[in-house]
């Protein structure tokens, strides 16, 4: 039992910078605008129009495909 428990944080220390960035970016504020290639206003009368969202993966039409 000793033994694990010794493992335990040797594991722990060995991963902590890890776990220690992830937890600073995890609580960073976000920013205030989220900036959008989206600029058609396309969007903006179908945000007020739709209610749900289809998910499409990429390789359903790979080359018409974009980031959203």
């Amino acid at each position: 039992m000793l033994l694990l428990i010794c493992a335990l944080f040797i594991q722990v220390y060995d991963t902590k910078a890890g776990w220690i960035w992830t937890s600073i970016k995890l609580k960073a504020k976000p920013d205030s605008e989220w900036l959008s290639t989206l600029v058609d206003p396309f969007w903006t009368d179908a945000a007020k129009h739709y209610k749900k969202v289809k998910l499409i993966t990429p390789a359903n039409y790979a080359p018409r495909w974009k980031d959203i």
